[in-house]
């Protein structure tokens, strides 16, 4: 009977992840230039030269250069089906998700969480605003490739303290490893053996031989001290100014970074987060005293020390990039972890006792899941929007001999969504996008991407 429901939790996710990510699934297109990259790569060159191209171990010029072979891999084998069966790469993507919800939720009862108190947390993870654009965004889908293998190191470790079992020293490294080749965030899980001590002695009120803690973690530094080595030189380019600016650190911007990420899961109208910068100061307020009450909340009920939990473990994924100017809702992916756990954790606590507290985190739900849907459907429109433009560019160069084609967009085209499909690509040299007509062979692009003469 015992496993029959964890079948049905399993299937429960399953459902409410496919049916709450239709538009995800069924998106016709957005991609980003990396992503043409790849797809392009592989028509010209084949597989097996991409996969000798991108699987490699090495420095790079800067540590903003990605170095991910797992989530390379994904999307090198998707790319074949891009542009012809979209819904696969985006099919793909969303049971990434579903598979870190199952890991989410097996994870918490591991640590002696109430079955209803997990499913909750799973369930509200499904639907956060901070994970859904690495699950719409494949070029993103390294997110989702770090979830997977941080989820399965925190299980692996905790199995360890428990049984003392050899095995579960190599699982742990093992997963480690994967997520360092998923994406370089995965560098602050070298003191994980740490972090989850700290947590079964503060949640559970378990000791946790000190002497097992010490090995694990010198073990554990091994692989990242590895990789460390192995990337030394574009740490140094980065923190030296030569890398690409957007990706140099800066003490400067970690004040504005800090509320920016703090105000995205609130911003029910935003999609991007770049977009928060240019927004009324008002709003701005509004969604940061909307996540100060989320905190305000888990310290009423769960006192000081859980909170301080709460907001290092929001923040711990994002300390390789809350310094850098590029700024990205994806880099939000585990930290929607902690917020899914803050949400559910309240809602079991007050919904018998508390009606207005109950009440008033209901309502911030409800504004995470508005925000969930919004940006569901802005990758939507955009994926459309690029799908329409490709098609009618392919319409427009086969009936144009000259040398340079001109695209002129109206004043409420999503230009980035064109700039994003033909940046940097080869078979489209030729194409330049204008801010005047003065060219006799300019084509037209309206609001819906459709080209016309």
């Amino acid at each position: 009977m015992k496993y029959e429901g964890y079948l049905r939790v399993i299937l429960l996710l399953l459902v409410v992840t496919l049916v709450s990510h239709i538009l995800v699934i069924s998106n016709m297109g957005f991609y980003s230039h990396d992503e043409w990259e790849r797809y392009d790569h592989v028509l010209k060159y084949g597989f097996i030269d991409f996969f000798n191209s991108y699987m490699k171990v090495v420095p790079g010029q800067e540590f903003g250069m990605p170095v991910r072979p797992v989530g390379f891999l994904e999307q090198g084998l998707t790319s074949f089906y891009m542009y012809e069966f979209p819904v696969l790469p985006h099919l793909i993507d969303t049971l990434l998700h579903y598979l870190c919800s199952v890991l989410f939720y097996f994870n918490l009862l591991r640590f002696s969480v109430t079955p209803l108190l997990a499913l909750v947390s799973a369930l509200c993870f499904v639907v956060s605003p901070l994970s859904i654009s690495a699950t719409a965004w494949v070029g993103a889908s390294f997110d989702n490739w770090l979830l997977i293998f941080t989820l399965l190191s925190f299980s692996f470790v905790n199995l360890y303290y428990q049984s003392k079992r050899v095995a579960y020293i190599f699982f742990s490294i093992l997963s480690c490893c994967l997520a360092i080749l998923s994406k370089e965030s995965a560098l602050v899980l070298i003191f994980l053996p740490i972090y989850v001590w700290a947590i079964i002695k503060i949640y559970l009120n378990q000791d946790v031989d000190v002497k097992s803690v010490i090995q694990l973690q010198l073990i554990i530094f091994i692989p990242f001290i590895f990789y460390l080595y192995i990337r030394f030189p574009a740490l140094q380019n980065s923190f030296s100014g030569i890398s690409n600016a957007s990706y140099t650190p800066s003490l400067k911007n970690i004040f504005e970074n800090t509320l920016l990420y703090l105000e995205y899961p609130f911003a029910i109208n935003i999609g991007e987060i770049n977009v928060l910068k240019a927004i009324s100061p008002i709003w701005k307020i509004f969604y940061l005293g909307t996540h100060i009450l989320l905190i305000l909340l888990i310290m009423r009920f769960f006192g000081l020390i859980k909170t301080i939990i709460y907001v290092l473990s929001y923040f711990i994924f994002l300390l390789p990039v809350i310094s850098i100017s590029s700024l990205g809702a994806h880099y939000l992916t585990l930290s929607s972890i902690p917020l899914a756990l803050a949400i559910s954790s309240l809602l079991t606590k007050t919904y018998k006792s508390y009606r207005l507290y109950f009440m008033l985190t209901s309502f911030l739900l409800a504004l995470l899941t508005t925000h969930f849907l919004y940006i569901g459907y802005t990758f939507y429109l955009d994926g459309r929007c690029q799908r329409i433009f490709l098609d009618s560019l392919t319409t427009a160069l086969s009936l144009n001999r000259y040398d340079e084609v001109f695209i002129y967009p109206d004043e409420l085209s999503p230009v980035h969504v064109a700039q994003r499909a033909i940046f940097g690509r080869e078979i489209y040299q030729r194409v330049k996008i204008v801010t005047n007509d003065s060219n006799k062979n300019t084509i037209y692009m309206d609001r819906y991407c459709v080209l016309y003469r």
